[in-house]
């Protein structure tokens, strides 16, 4: 078994190499009298081309997706993120929201059909990802699926989790708010509001930031339309998270097929965009 900070694997699961075969390209001693430049450079060469071999790191990351490895992966870079003071231990706050992530395979050409729930009602070009699902934004239909995350007040990712793009947020506040200390500040969009999720804040003594949505011959009352203007300030930083994965790390469609290779895929990301987070915090000039 191989045991690091907590995170445990077995070694049998990993790929493996020859060990008589990478002994001997190890052996790559440092140019020298006897070690000519050019057949340092060569066996340099070969060794970084074993180790770089697209189909090891792709058998590593189907590994690492097999369970909840990424997920504690994210957690642990939080934690020493928190214990170097570049992230706030316990925030005061927590902002949801979702975004699509279109699917990897070739953008839709044909005119399409669906119903109300996102799924396809007329005859189109069947897609090569199966996991993908319809949803319309903003007036076009997009094939993917929907990342549901949690930010600190500062945009830190806390957690996410990926389901296919016709998922209501509705139903999966929930999840996201697993390990929240009580008296923690909830902020959500109107797509969050609902009696089951309002009375799962109460029950775990979160506070309630979710944004009313109007109902059928039922308007907002004045009251209840200041507080979303107050509220939908605080939920910037999530959507510049948002904004962040899609310009910066071209997270607006998936490299790969499937949730699960999706999932493993957000995840990696999510720790990318909060170690960009603190670089950009250490280089930042310290205030007078």
């Amino acid at each position: 078994m191989a045991e690091y900070s907590g995170l445990t694997k077995t070694s049998s699961a990993l790929p493996r190499l020859s060990s008589k075969r990478t002994y001997s390209l190890m052996r790559a001693e440092a140019p020298s009298e006897s070690v000519p430049y050019y057949s340092y450079c060569l066996r340099l060469r070969r060794l970084v081309l074993i180790f770089v071999n697209p189909l090891y790191f792709m058998r590593y990351r189907n590994w690492l997706a097999q369970d909840d490895t990424l997920s504690e992966l994210l957690e642990l870079i939080n934690r020493q993120l928190t214990e170097k003071g570049l992230k706030v231990e316990k925030a005061s706050a927590a902002v949801v929201d979702a975004t699509i992530i279109q699917t990897a395979g070739s953008k839709q050409r044909q005119a399409i059909e669906v119903d109300e729930e996102g799924q396809i009602s007329g005859q189109t070009t069947p897609s090569k990802d199966k996991d993908a699902r319809w949803i319309k934004k903003n007036g076009l239909y997009k094939l993917g699926y929907k990342q549901h995350t949690r930010t600190d007040a500062e945009g830190y990712t806390e957690k996410l989790h990926i389901t296919p793009a016709n998922a209501h947020e509705c139903k999966h506040l929930p999840p996201l708010l697993e390990g929240l200390p009580k008296g923690t500040t909830v902020y959500a969009d109107k797509g969050y509001d609902s009696a089951e999720n309002r009375q799962h804040l109460k029950e775990h003594q979160l506070q309630d930031g979710i944004m009313r949505k109007a109902c059928r011959n039922r308007p907002l009352t004045e009251t209840q339309t200041k507080r979303n203007r107050y509220l939908s300030k605080t939920r910037y930083v999530v959507e510049q998270s948002f904004g962040t994965l899609h310009r910066k790390f071209r997270y607006a469609r998936a490299a790969y097929f499937g949730l699960i290779k999706v999932s493993a895929q957000s995840h990696l990301k999510a720790m990318c965009l909060n170690l960009l987070k603190a670089a950009n915090r250490l280089s930042a000039p310290a205030s007078a």
